[in-house]
């Protein structure tokens, strides 16, 4: 259990991102990126950090936590199995879509 919550602590930040712009996409569809990204700034409490770096870092929290939940997946428990692995799989396409934002 100490693991799952671990994982989970590990992978806010990169869930939060990736909800947050997914807001303001839907929220401003049809205005510039400068604006979005001063609302996502504004969002993110003003951290002066670049959208490269961010998804760097949210690409390791987010192999972390997937090592963290995986890892922790006991066989008895078929509930804390399916959450585990919905969270890992929610993961691995935010670490895609953070590759593809690099890139």
């Amino acid at each position: 259990m100490k693991k799952i919550v671990t994982g989970i602590i590990i992978a806010i930040i990169p869930i939060y991102t990736f909800f947050t712009w997914l807001i303001i996409y839907n929220k401003y569809p049809e205005t510039d990126q400068s604006y979005r990204l001063s609302k996502f700034k504004d969002i993110i409490f003003n951290i002066p950090i670049s959208q490269t770096s961010l998804s760097g870092l949210n690409i390791v929290l987010s192999s972390l936590a997937i090592y963290y939940l995986l890892t922790s997946v006991n066989k008895n428990y078929l509930s804390k199995k399916i959450i585990t692995i919905l969270i890992a799989g929610l993961l691995f396409f935010i670490i895609l879509y953070n590759i593809w934002g690099i890139l």
